[in-house]
């Protein structure tokens, strides 16, 4: 082994090392709230709240189906309306007439699911085309959390089943109402950060003793150096919970499904914002009720070559300046540009006050809210016993 070689395994054995021992503080210093979360969170709210829910109010949410007309529909579909009481019919009506006149109704762009309806579960109609007949297109478990309305639970007829619906749905809102702010914002957090330098080199052979052809190479990485930089702003995002503006045309396909697979979880990207110039990544941390993931986990792997590491489920950008909280705050037209090295501190900026404040009241509005859907969970485990198939 050439006194090269040697160097070059004792450079990498350091830089490796330096970055084990980075990594090794950085999960200890997000051990805690990870932790906080995995006990006090849910896992998925929707999924819980939807489960929950149908199983409370049996095989049938009503033992004939009920609905009543949209008024976001009607609202929206005012031409439609005029022209019903012109012909001076209601217009359920005038809905039956077009469908047998229009198959666009049915199965085309224009179908109007004008009614709200209760009935196997939850659901919209539309008229097939067949003189009154209806067909209804039912949320699973998994969209019962963002499409049910007020509408809804007055197509409710059994009183208990009423009130468990409406408490759920008082949660849900609750619930929505408060989380302005919570996803996709931008806060400054000036923090002074050490940046590992990095490099990568590979060493192969020239003169090949065993065949021309031969591509065996040596890779090592390096730690040239250690610099000092800024992170002036941080993007908290959790996870989204759309909800239905009772104006969309729904498809069956996509909101039967009865199992949602995002877990709850915070993703904190560390940002150096030079205001007029520059916007670079610094680093990240994410964390979920299952798992937990950061810059430093694999920032010694000789393929990886980026800082960020989000978990599977949150939303990557080719460009930072995609993402809506930066587009938002008016920096979508900053030049992007390399951090320029690999965050050495991040233990220094998850213990930051600034950044604390930011976890502390995320990890708290979901640990709330958990709580309070166990708590009317437990409110409501008569009904839930009564029709669950235990």
């Amino acid at each position: 082994m050439s006194k090269q070689d040697t160097a070059l395994i004792a450079w990498d054995g350091e830089c490796k090392l330096a970055i084990a021992n980075a990594k090794e503080l950085a999960d200890t210093s997000i051990e805690p709230d990870s932790d906080k979360f995995k006990r006090n969170v849910l896992d998925n709210i929707p999924q819980h709240f939807g489960e929950f829910l149908y199983t409370a109010l049996g095989d049938r949410v009503t033992g004939q189906r009920s609905s009543v007309l949209n008024r976001e529909f009607i609202k929206n579909n005012s031409l439609l309306v005029e022209e019903a009481k012109e012909q001076g019919i209601t217009v359920e009506k005038f809905l039956s007439d077009k469908a047998i006149n229009d198959k666009n109704m049915v199965y085309g762009v224009d179908q109007h699911q004008a009614f709200i309806t209760a009935g196997r579960k939850f659901g919209v109609s539309y008229f097939t085309g067949s003189g009154a007949r209806v067909h209804t297109i039912y949320f699973g478990a998994k969209h019962a959390f963002k499409y049910l309305t007020q509408d809804h639970v007055d197509c409710v007829k059994n009183k208990k089943k009423k009130e468990c619906t409406q408490a759920f749905l008082d949660f849900r809102d609750n619930f929505i109402g408060g989380l302005d702010g919570l996803n996709n914002s931008l806060d400054e957090t000036p923090i002074d950060v050490k940046l590992g330098v990095v490099s990568l080199v590979n060493k192969t052979s020239k003169i090949c003793r065993d065949t021309y052809n031969s591509s065996n190479t040596g890779r090592y990485t390096l730690l040239d150096d250690v610099i000092d930089s800024t992170i002036t702003h941080t993007i908290t995002s959790i996870q989204e919970y759309p909800i239905w503006n009772m104006r969309d045309r729904l498809r069956s396909g996509e909101v039967k499904s009865i199992y949602g697979d995002i877990p709850s979880y915070i993703s904190l990207t560390f940002l150096n914002i030079k205001q007029d110039d520059t916007i670079s990544v610094v680093g990240n941390v994410d964390f979920s009720v299952r798992s937990s993931k950061h810059s430093l986990e694999f920032a010694s792997n000789d393929n990886v070559r980026t800082v960020v590491n989000h978990l599977d489920y949150i939303n990557s950008y080719h460009r930072i300046t995609d993402h809506a909280a930066v587009r938002d705050s008016g920096h979508s037209k900053l030049h992007t540009r390399d951090s320029g090295g690999v965050l050495m501190n991040m233990d220094d900026v998850v213990k930051n006050p600034a950044v604390r404040a930011i976890i502390d009241k995320r990890v708290d509005y979901y640990a709330k809210h958990s709580t309070l859907l166990q708590e009317l969970k437990h409110e409501y485990a008569d009904l839930y016993f009564v029709n669950a198939d235990i």
